[in-house]
This record gives C-alpha cells, sequence and structure tokens, in this order.
C-alpha cells in the first residue's frame, strides 16, 4: 500500500474510512500518509517511522468496530452493491 503509485491507495483508504464512519482510522492513515511523503527517501521509513502511531491505532481498531461500521453502511447503501 505504501508503495502504490502517487500515494493514490492511501488517498482511497482515507476517503473509504470517511465514508463508513471510520474517523479515527482515517486520520490515522492521513498521519501516516505524511510521514511516508517525508520520508520516501529514507530507507528507514518501513520500520522506525510509524512506530509511534501504534498504540493509538490499537485504540482506534478497539474504538472503531471496523466490521460494524462496514456492515451498516452496507446496509444503508445497498443499492450500490445489489443490481436490480
Amino acid at each position: 500500500y505504501s508503495t502504490s503509485k502517487n500515494g493514490e491507495l492511501f488517498k482511497k483508504t482515507q476517503e473509504l474510512l470517511h465514508l463508513i464512519g471510520a474517523t479515527r482510522l482515517a486520520y490515522l492513515i492521513t498521519k501516516a500518509d505524511s510521514i511516508y511523503l517525508n520520508n520516501k527517501a529514507n530507507n528507514k521509513y518501513k520500520t522506525q517511522l510509524f512506530d509511534h502511531l501504534d498504540k493509538d491505532y490499537q485504540k482506534a481498531i478497539k474504538g472503531e468496530n471496523l466490521t460494524g461500521l462496514k456492515n451498516r453502511f452496507i446496509r444503508n447503501n445497498l443499492h450500490a452493491f445489489v443490481d436490480n
């Protein structure tokens, strides 16, 4: 995902997380994207630069029921997932 061309997967992931209501996770993706872009010439980015986000990520995963948010979004927007 961090090797995607021009960061398009970062942007798409942020958009999709916001769309389903996972705002804390979307914020963390935004932070990770910024860290990546500011350090992509640095070979250490793959491990060390993201370590400080681990605790925030764990809190966000526990606080935002990603499966529940996804399921609610699908139920509320069923027309977008089913052919008529």
